[in-house]
């Protein structure tokens, strides 16, 4: 801790040489989109590249020395600084990558749920939208198995309370008509 200039609780900028695993590998861009310097290395790590507009003396390009990216590795846009990666540092998932919540996996808990209040008849409609909310999540791989789950357990749990309840008065109130 003490060679990455902060102290024990200080600020420091997330990255794993905030720690001391380490010097971060990628080059540091300007915070800045509207200002660009010249980098000294390749995005890639391989060799210097020439700063933009530095042609030869005849006016010509010269051609690159690095190597193309592999197959299916994630580029910048053009004209895009890369963004370095640090796998020690924390942060938001990438919002190419997370998945959509089943929108009827919700409403078929809050259904169920809110059979307590309505004598399990809104249990029954959650039930219906939980099955179907689990078929649509196997067809289409989106999240909420969890929540459709939770909506078909409580809504059968609160369909089968309701129904000995309904019993129970049935039967108390027949004991207590016939004395």
């Amino acid at each position: 801790m003490s060679d990455s200039g902060h102290d024990q609780w200080g600020p420091g900028t997330g990255s794993s040489a905030d720690y001391g695993y380490g010097e971060p590998t990628a080059p540091r861009y300007s915070s800045s989109p509207f200002t660009s310097a010249p980098h000294s290395t390749s995005p890639f790590g391989d060799a210097p590249q020439a700063a933009p507009g530095a042609a030869g003396a005849a006016g010509a390009a010269a051609p690159s020395s690095a190597t193309p990216p592999p197959y299916g590795a994630v580029t910048a846009p053009y004209g895009a600084a890369p963004v370095p990666h640090d796998p020690y540092a924390g942060g938001y998932p990438d919002p190419r990558y997370v998945r959509r919540t089943n929108g009827l996996a919700t409403v078929s808990l809050i259904l169920s749920l809110a059979g307590l209040v309505t004598y399990g008849m809104t249990s029954v409609v959650g039930v219906i939208l939980g099955h179907i909310a689990r078929s649509q999540i196997k067809h289409s791989g989106e999240a909420g198995a969890g929540l459709a789950l939770g909506g078909l357990i409580s809504g059968y749990c609160i369909i089968g309370l309701m129904g000995v309840l309904m019993v129970v008065s049935v039967l108390i109130s027949f004991a207590t008509g016939s004395s």
